[in-house]
C-alpha cells in the first residue's frame, strides 16, 4: 500500500490504522510531501511497526563491502 500525506509526517494516521483492511501485517509506504520523506510501516491490528527501507545506494554499498570482506 503506498499513499500521501500532503501537510503531515509520514505516519500512520488514526484513519490510516483503521482503514488497513486487506493491507494489515503488509508494508504499507507513506511518503510526507511536507518534508520529502519516505518511510514504511507495517500495521497488523492497532500495533504500527516501523520497517527500514533501504535505497539502492544503500544497496551497492553493502555489496562492495560484501565483496570486498
Amino acid at each position: 500500500m503506498f499513499h500521501s500525506h500532503p501537510t503531515s509526517a509520514p505516519v500512520p494516521s488514526r484513519t490510516d490504522i483503521a482503514q488497513a483492511g486487506q493491507w494489515q501485517g503488509r508494508p504499507y509506504l507513506i511518503y510526507g510531501l511536507q518534508h520529502a520523506e519516505l518511510a514504511a510501516w507495517r500495521i497488523d491490528g492497532e500495533s504500527v511497526t516501523a520497517l527500514g527501507l533501504v535505497t539502492p545506494g544503500d544497496a551497492a554499498a553493502t555489496a562492495a563491502t560484501t565483496a570486498g570482506a
